[in-house]
Parts: C-alpha cells; structure tokens; sequence
C-alpha cells in the first residue's frame, strides 16, 4: 500500500510500516531476537485515551539524537479521517520508524508494538503513526512465511 500510494499521502501513511527479514549470523545456533531483544507486536486498535509509548532518535539540536520517548494517551487524526494514531509527542525528524507500545512495562523496559513513528504536522505538537491491523498482520505473516527467519518491524 505504501509504494503505490504515489507518494507520502493519506493512502501512504495508513501503511507506514516495514519488516525486514534477518538471517540467524552471528554465533551458531543463536537467533537474532535472543542475541538483540525482541519485543511482541499487536494487531489490533487501541482505544482513545489508551497509555502509549513513543521511542525515536529524533535529530533536531535540542534532542543531539538521543533516545527520546513520549507517553499520553491515544487520539487519533482528525485530518485522516481518525486512520492514523495521534500521541502528544514533541519529537522531530530522525524519530520515523520509531517504536509504540500500547502495553510497556517501564521498570522492565518491554512492551507490546502497536505502532511506529510516521509523521508530524508543522507546527504542531503530536506525532502520527498507524494502526497496526489486519493489514500490518498479512504482511509480517507473508515476510515469516517467506523465509522462515525471524521478522525486526519498523
């Protein structure tokens, strides 16, 4: 959906996510999400006011492209039709592709992936990205079924 959009639309956005398909490498017999960490994904809506977790390494001066994250509850863009999830969040470039958790434990720093980091308005002071639903689920499952590996979202 995102590549036949024509470019960074309404249509594009609703499907601002990729996964990427990792080899084991590394130390024989160790998989790539026990040697790196992996975090669960969910395939399903989040609630308005629903707590959520954004992480990015935005690259504005102010940030000097430090892990950054921003939490509040869900909202959602009224421009899009609500297609998209909105959170308060004040990051700038470099944060795309950056992780939502719907469900994050702070003290133990894990979660469940509802969402990643897609855009911003000018101006103004929320980060955008999209519900991970039956669509994001169909394209990680055709990624695992096409190889077999492990599957890294962004």
């Amino acid at each position: 959906g995102f590549a036949s959009a024509g470019g960074f639309n309404g249509s594009a956005i609703v499907h601002d996510f990729a996964f990427a398909v990792v080899g084991a490498g590394g130390k024989a017999n160790v998989l790539p999400e026990d040697a790196l960490g992996s975090h669960a994904i969910a395939f399903s809506s989040v609630s308005k006011n629903t707590p959520l977790y954004a992480f990015g390494y935005p690259q504005a001066a102010s940030f000097n492209r430090d892990l950054t994250y921003c939490a509040g509850g869900a909202g959602f863009d009224s421009r899009l039709g609500k297609a998209t999830y909105q959170l308060g969040c004040s990051m700038t470039g470099g944060a795309s592709g950056g992780p939502w958790y719907g469900t994050f434990d702070e003290s133990a720093g894990s979660g469940i992936a509802t969402s990643v980091n897609s855009y911003r308005y000018s101006g103004g002071d929320a980060m955008y990205g999209p519900k991970f639903n039956s669509t994001t689920s169909a394209v990680f499952a055709a990624a695992l079924a096409a190889t077999g590996n492990t599957i890294v979202g962004g």
